[in-house]
């Protein structure tokens, strides 16, 4: 809007009719010019007549006066709709409410001041106007008496990081992306701030001023309970660190403090944590807050993930191009690979390199040649646990190694980044010792031959060992990740100068001999400069870079120019989700992922998963944990759920009281809660005693209050058993069929008339079940399905059954009598 405003165009907020003759309407208004400092408060004539104008409404004008004056005539004009909405309850103040905008560095201009790129500048007594994003701000108009006026801000609503102040404007920037994207960042917000909820608040407890991006604050948790999941998450999280301040016993956000962004390393204290600072932060959180302030932590990876798709920057990289196919959405990510490496113009070029076969079968041995060989973009290296994949991760790492080559490797968690590191160490302590003795005894047999001498026998034995030794050494700087850079750049020379300079900056800061800003300008200087300097010289002895997915450490060492990884290796894949993996490996021209595909990925949704989720919902609700049962029919349900109960402990105190049992066990007892698990799912349809009408009986009637149903509901809607089939129909009549996602609070996109359309989930062909099932005699029973499907004879058969299971079910249809919540 004020790219179109002309010399002459003017705004004002309307202040009533003064009498005036019939020819002409004359006005009082508060006039404003957009982008200048004008204001004054003038009387205009109009040929318009604005008797329906309400007082303080904002009017737009022009007028061929070279300067608006008093009883200057002015021709209304029209503008598009503004983000400002008029409060007129509040009448005779004028009040006016700003919506959603952002605020910067130079729309501060001095203490106290706000300048806003249409209405000017603005007094801000309370000081709470600061860079970011604004829910909205309240600004009032104060009519002064030398004819002019000024806007006040009276209030106000600045956004937090992670919160969404339009959770629709957020979703749309992920329109072009495959709804997966929109799901698992719905997931990651959830999970990774669940976690620091239940850690609860930290308190600043010092600074640490030996790392060279400046001084480092340091916190420790509140809550000494949670010291457990802090350990956990702490190390090498990017955060947001919100400081609080309390209200009537409450602590809440204090909207006139920024929002810190920084990394967490440890501190070496129990239940602390130190905080580097990112680039816009630093230099400033000493003098912005005091020791003994309170912060809650959530995760900043939200919002990397949210630039990195919404600038389409995965469609760049060309191993992304190998994932793509023209109907891909309910394709494994392995049968998309497959299309497109299975050609035989392809499987031509793929001569894979002959490597050392070190003591590996031959399906291990087969899995590092194809990992070694250029030519493939992609490489899927999959089996159970126990099978050796980080084994066999580790010696594929040896042989880049062995070639003087670079790769960086990612793993979802920081125990899966730890188990392949220390095997890597290890295998390659192993290879490098075998290799030293083999050179050794070489030369030492060479040696031996040649002198005759026993003294000139052991000096030259001893010198040749020094020197393979030397040769087979690994460099200290080999295996690389974020936490020994830092130490090693904060411990080289330049570091340890750079680290003086700038402690003496904030003395001559502190005694006002330098001006602040000009010292934040050197401290960048010497940080840029250090990192540079340094970070170059230690990476090029670099050959292995290990980091988590959700690091930001991978993305730093891209920029030096002495790493140059050839691949990247990503341990645990099932577990890592694509919004998280893409932006992690953005520039890499080689990818290998290793990992199982049948354990249970971050965001497939087993029944275990679905009833541990709605469980959590439960007890966030202030639910009694002895007042919920979880109940399954078969023991082995009970114990995966019982596994799962345990990884939530630490943040749900007396798990322990809530029970988790089969149908049998729960027999004569009630619960205000019950969550039923069904477990069955196979395309024979065949749900054996789960259909029993008296263990159906028992689970139902076990819940007082509320009844939480997990099952297949094809496998419901073609059962044999007519109880089950009304069962099913009560619910969905009753408009309680919900998607899995609901129980994340994820809006699934299904429509109500979707949610009452039961469809078959094991695929036409039955692949899908084929592919995952460990069950030997259903597959089996699948695969002669499909093969009986093709004869006609066996088709009609099939459909007549069909048609007489549908002509039986609707004999049966009954009217909704319960409503199951």
């Amino acid at each position: 809007m004020s790219a179109q405003v002309k010399s002459t165009l003017y705004s004002g907020f309307f202040l009533g009719l003064l009498p005036s003759t019939h020819d002409v309407n004359l006005m009082k208004v508060a006039c404003f010019q957009m982008n200048s400092e004008f204001r004054r408060v003038l009387e205009l004539t109009t040929d318009i007549k604005l008797k329906n104008k309400k007082y303080g409404s904002i009017i737009h004008f022009s007028t061929e006066d070279d300067t608006l004056r008093d009883k200057s005539h002015v021709k209304l004009e029209e503008f598009p709709k503004e983000n400002w909405v008029h409060d007129d309850s509040l009448d005779p103040q004028i009040v006016y409410t700003i919506k959603n905008f952002v605020v910067g560095f130079g729309d501060l201009p001095d203490l106290h001041i706000y300048r806003h790129p249409d209405l000017g500048l603005m007094i801000d007594p309370r000081s709470l106007m600061r860079p970011g994003r604004y829910h909205f701000i309240t600004v009032q108009l104060v009519l002064t008496e030398d004819d002019t006026f000024s806007l006040k801000i009276e209030g106000g609503q600045r956004l937090q990081n992670g919160q969404n102040y339009d959770v629709s404007s957020v979703t749309e920037k992920f329109e072009n992306i495959h709804e997966i994207i929109k799901v698992e960042h719905e997931y990651n917000k959830t999970v990774e701030n669940e976690s620091w909820a239940a850690i609860g608040l930290l308190k600043l407890v010092g600074f640490d001023s030996t790392d060279i991006t400046g001084i480092r604050p340091i916190f420790r948790i509140v809550d000494k309970t949670k010291k457990e999941l802090f350990e956990k998450i702490a190390s090498g999280s990017e955060v947001v660190m919100v400081k609080q301040c309390n209200v009537d016993g409450t602590w809440v956000d204090d909207s006139a403090s920024d929002p810190q962004y920084a990394t967490l390393f440890p501190s070496g204290l129990e239940r602390t944590t130190v905080a580097r600072l990112k680039h816009k932060y630093r230099h400033k959180f000493e003098r912005l807050f005091d020791m003994q302030d309170r912060f809650r932590f959530e995760s900043a990876l939200v919002d990397r993930t949210i630039q990195f798709w919404e600038g389409q920057k995965h469609v760049k990289n060309a191993v992304f191009q190998e994932t793509l196919d023209d109907n891909a959405d309910f394709q494994r990510l392995q049968d998309v690979i497959d299309s497109h490496m299975l050609k035989p113009d392809i499987l031509e070029k793929l001569n894979d390199d002959n490597v050392q076969k070190y003591k590996l079968n031959d399906i291990q041995y087969r899995a590092i040649k194809m990992a070694m060989n250029e030519e493939r973009k992609l490489v899927c290296i999959q089996g159970p646990p126990g099978t050796g994949k980080t084994y066999v991760l580790s010696l594929l790492l040896c042989q880049l190694v062995e070639k003087n080559q670079q790769v960086i490797v990612l793993t979802p968690t920081r125990e899966a980044l730890r188990n392949i590191r220390d095997m890597t160490e290890n295998v390659l302590e192993l290879k490098l010792s075998e290799k030293s003795s083999e050179i050794s005894s070489e030369k030492s047999s060479e040696i031996s031959s040649e002198n005759s001498s026993e003294n000139s026998s052991e000096n030259s034995s001893e010198n040749s060992s020094e020197n393979s030794s030397r040769k087979t050494k690994l460099h200290k700087h080999a295996l690389m990740d974020i936490e020994k850079l830092t130490n090693a750049i904060n411990s080289s020379e330049a570091g340890i100068e750079a680290i003086r300079r700038q402690n003496e900056w904030r003395q001559l800061v502190d005694h006002k001999k330098l001006d602040p800003e000009e010292a934040i300008r050197n401290f960048e200087d010497i940080i840029n400069k250090t990192k540079a300097e340094v970070g170059r010289s230690i990476m090029k002895d670099v050959r292995i870079v290990f980091a988590t997915i959700s690091s930001s450490f991978v993305p730093e060492v891209l920029k030096l120019p002495t790493f140059n990884p050839c691949m990247c290796i990503i341990d645990e894949a099932a577990q890592v989700m694509e919004t998280q993996m893409w932006p992690a490996v953005q520039k890499m021209n080689k990818i290998v992922l290793a990992g199982d595909p049948k354990q249970l990925p971050a965001l497939v949704k087993s029944e275990v998963a679905i009833a541990i989720q709605h469980y959590q919902n439960l007890r966030k609700q202030k639910i009694d944990p002895g007042s919920i049962a979880i109940i399954t029919p078969y023991r082995g349900q009970v114990d995966a759920l019982k596994v799962e109960m345990k990884k939530i402990e630490h943040i749900y105190p007396c798990c322990g009281l809530t029970t988790i049992g089969t149908i049998d066990s729960v027999q004569g007892q009630e619960y205000d809660v019950v969550i039923f698990s069904m477990v069955r799912s196979n395309p024979q349809k065949n749900m054996g005693f789960v259909s029993d009408l008296r263990r159906l009986n028992v689970v139902i009637t076990r819940a007082k209050r509320h009844f939480f149903f997990i099952g297949n509901g094809f496998m419901m809607v073609n059962s044999y058993s007519k109880e089950i089939r009304k069962l099913l129909e009560i619910v969905i009549n009753s408009n309680h069929r919900f998607h899995p996602d609901h129980a994340y609070h994820i809006n699934s996109g299904l429509h109500d008339r979707a949610l009452k359309t039961i469809k078959n989930n094991f695929g036409q062909d039955l692949s899908a079940f084929i592919d995952y099932s460990e069950d030997k005699d259903m597959k089996n029973w699948c695969k002669d399905f499909v093969e009986r499907s093709k004869d006609p004879v066996f088709r009609g058969k099939q459909n007549e059954k069909k048609k007489r299971m549908y002509e039986a079910k609707e004999k049966s249809m009954i009217s909704p009598s319960r409503t199951f919540q």
